[in-house]
Protein backbone atom coordinates (compact mmCIF):
# COMPACT_ATOMS: atom_id res chain seq x y z
CA UNK A 1 0.00 0.00 0.00
CA UNK A 2 1.36 3.50 -0.88
CA UNK A 3 1.75 6.22 1.95
CA UNK A 4 0.07 8.83 0.93
CA UNK A 5 2.28 11.02 3.69
CA UNK A 6 5.31 10.97 1.10
CA UNK A 7 5.64 13.43 -0.83
CA UNK A 8 4.63 13.04 -4.73
CA UNK A 9 4.76 16.38 -6.45
CA UNK A 10 7.91 18.45 -6.88
CA UNK A 11 8.97 21.76 -8.43
CA UNK A 12 12.21 23.42 -8.71
CA UNK A 13 12.59 27.22 -8.99
CA UNK A 14 16.30 28.79 -10.04
CA UNK A 15 15.93 32.70 -9.06
CA UNK A 16 19.42 34.03 -10.71
CA UNK A 17 20.44 37.67 -9.53
CA UNK A 18 22.46 40.45 -10.37
CA UNK A 19 24.99 39.94 -7.29
CA UNK A 20 26.07 37.31 -5.31
CA UNK A 21 25.52 39.27 -1.97
CA UNK A 22 22.02 39.38 -2.77
CA UNK A 23 21.34 35.79 -4.15
CA UNK A 24 22.93 35.02 -0.31
CA UNK A 25 20.83 37.10 1.82
CA UNK A 26 17.49 35.93 -0.40
CA UNK A 27 18.82 32.37 0.90
CA UNK A 28 19.71 33.13 4.43
CA UNK A 29 15.86 34.50 4.35
CA UNK A 30 14.39 31.43 2.34
CA UNK A 31 16.26 29.08 5.16
CA UNK A 32 14.35 29.25 7.85
CA UNK A 33 11.32 28.50 6.16
CA UNK A 34 12.82 25.26 4.54
CA UNK A 35 14.52 24.46 7.47
CA UNK A 36 10.56 24.54 9.54
CA UNK A 37 8.20 23.45 6.61
CA UNK A 38 4.11 24.28 8.34
CA UNK A 39 3.92 20.33 7.82
CA UNK A 40 6.91 17.66 8.25
CA UNK A 41 5.15 14.70 6.78
CA UNK A 42 3.24 16.12 3.93
CA UNK A 43 6.13 18.66 2.57
CA UNK A 44 10.00 19.12 1.94
CA UNK A 45 11.54 22.07 1.14
CA UNK A 46 15.26 22.57 0.60
CA UNK A 47 17.19 25.82 -0.60
CA UNK A 48 20.16 25.95 -2.26
CA UNK A 49 22.90 29.10 -3.14
CA UNK A 50 25.54 29.11 -5.69
CA UNK A 51 26.88 32.31 -6.33
CA UNK A 52 24.30 34.83 -8.05
CA UNK A 53 21.41 31.87 -7.92
CA UNK A 54 18.94 30.25 -5.56
CA UNK A 55 17.53 27.17 -5.88
CA UNK A 56 14.26 26.17 -4.02
CA UNK A 57 13.08 22.54 -4.12
CA UNK A 58 9.82 22.01 -3.16
CA UNK A 59 7.78 18.39 -2.77
CA UNK A 60 4.58 17.60 -1.24
CA UNK A 61 1.89 15.29 -0.83
CA UNK A 62 -0.74 16.68 -3.48
CA UNK A 63 -0.97 18.91 -5.73
CA UNK A 64 -2.77 21.23 -3.85
CA UNK A 65 -0.07 21.36 -1.78
CA UNK A 66 2.33 22.07 -3.76
CA UNK A 67 0.86 25.35 -5.14
CA UNK A 68 -0.03 26.80 -1.61
CA UNK A 69 3.30 25.74 -1.09
CA UNK A 70 5.05 27.50 -3.97
CA UNK A 71 2.62 30.46 -3.79
CA UNK A 72 4.09 31.15 -0.27
CA UNK A 73 7.89 31.00 -1.49
CA UNK A 74 7.50 33.33 -4.36
CA UNK A 75 5.60 35.63 -1.87
CA UNK A 76 8.34 35.33 0.64
CA UNK A 77 10.81 35.95 -2.41
CA UNK A 78 9.33 39.09 -4.00
CA UNK A 79 9.09 40.48 0.01
CA UNK A 80 12.77 40.14 0.26
CA UNK A 81 14.19 41.37 -2.88
CA UNK A 82 11.59 44.28 -2.69
CA UNK A 83 13.00 44.91 1.10
CA UNK A 84 16.33 45.00 -0.61
CA UNK A 85 15.68 47.01 -3.50
CA UNK A 86 14.02 49.57 -0.95
CA UNK A 87 17.23 49.73 0.92
CA UNK A 88 19.35 50.29 -1.81
CA UNK A 89 16.98 52.84 -3.03
CA UNK A 90 17.08 54.50 0.44
CA UNK A 91 21.01 54.30 0.32
CA UNK A 92 21.86 51.59 2.63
Amino acid sequence: MEDEALPRHYAEIEIELDRSEIAYTLYKALLGEALNPVNREKTRVDVEHRDKVVVIRIATDTLSHLRAVTNSFFYLVHSVLESISRLKNLGL
